[in-house]
């Protein structure tokens, strides 16, 4: 296991710094839109910072394992669509 930064632990139980480090994320994520056509940008209201004791699925090699994780979070993931 990957030790994890106290500010990423205490963004999935607090509240306000889940919103500091929401903005954090999402100033990065503002200049990387810059270089994208408009339908790949991703929006501050799509980004959902994960669970730590919820981890995204991993193959044996290392990469995610997309469908399982998308049924993993899939309730959050409704839950950002719904709130538009």
């Amino acid at each position: 296991m990957e030790p994890v930064p106290e500010a990423l632990q205490q963004a999935t139980v607090n509240p306000s710094v889940k919103e500091n480090f929401t903005d954090k994320i999402c100033s990065t994520v503002q200049k990387a839109n810059l270089h994208c056509p408009a339908h790949a940008h991703i929006a501050r209201s799509k980004t959902l910072i994960l669970d730590l004791n919820k981890p995204m699925l991993h193959a044996a090699n290392s990469t995610v394992q997309r469908a399982g994780t998308l049924q993993l979070y899939a309730e959050q993931i409704e839950a950002l669509y719904a709130s538009e």
